[in-house]
């Protein structure tokens, strides 16, 4: 059984490290949690002031590298909510009467909560990439989710229709789903099980993973290649 990493080096991505560093003095999801929310909201931050989170991170720069951020549905909401919430503040602000104060703070910090989190989640989506290094192929989601696969134990990797995904997902409910909403989908096969790490903890083992590449073909293709397991038919 293999454990997945998610980075180039074994100490895995930042979430990960700095979970580690804080599971010292706090428990193990709660460590996570607020490990998962620092990233989201660095991500956030970075996008703002420099714009910097919207490129592939420089570990994954490399030959083979692959986006799955490209008609995610999470940009249209990165972009537009936040015009909305401006127009909800608006009505706030006029229709909840003074003496109430504190609701309009508590919906002011959550609507720039939920903004930073739709603008560091995409910003992860863009700067973590799948990318091939060291005999493996690592996959991502963002912040949400990653896995380490070694390209010696995939057996087969399809791309899936839009109209099967979700027969797919039934057939193998024990798969891991690592697929973007909006994006296409691809399937990969294993003979040996992993184990991906999911937004707060370790998944359950599986031979089976779903994954979302914005270009499927060539994603599909270049791991087939380079899988020696996969058949070249």
């Amino acid at each position: 059984m293999t454990t997945m990493s998610g980075a180039a080096s074994a100490s895995g991505p930042l979430e990960d490290r700095w979970g580690r560093r804080l599971g010292v003095f706090l428990p193990g999801v709660v460590a996570r949690y607020l490990a998962v929310e620092l990233v989201v909201w660095r991500a956030a931050i970075a996008l703002v002031v420099r714009r910097r989170a919207l490129q592939p991170c420089d570990e994954a720069r490399g030959l083979f590298w692959f986006r799955y951020h490209e008609g995610a549905t999470l940009r249209s909401f990165a972009i537009g909510l936040p015009f909305y919430f401006v127009v909800e503040a608006f009505l706030v602000a006029h229709l909840v009467p003074p003496h109430l104060q504190i609701v309009r703070t508590l919906h002011a910090v959550a609507c720039v909560w939920f903004v930073a989190w739709l603008w560091g989640s995409y910003a992860t989506f863009v700067a973590r990439p799948h990318r091939i290094a060291e005999g493996s192929l690592f996959l991502h989601r963002g912040v949400w989710g990653h896995a380490r696969v070694p390209l010696n134990v995939i057996s087969a990797i399809e791309s899936v229709p839009d109209d099967q995904i979700e027969d797919e997902m039934k057939r193998h409910p024990d798969a891991a789903r690592l697929q973007v909403l909006g994006v296409p989908v691809v399937a990969i096969t294993l003979n040996e099980p992993v184990v991906p790490m999911g937004w707060l903890r370790p998944a359950r083992p599986t031979t089976k993973l779903f994954v979302s590449a914005s270009v499927p073909e060539l994603f599909r293709r270049t791991v087939g290649w380079l899988a020696p397991g996969v058949s070249r038919r």
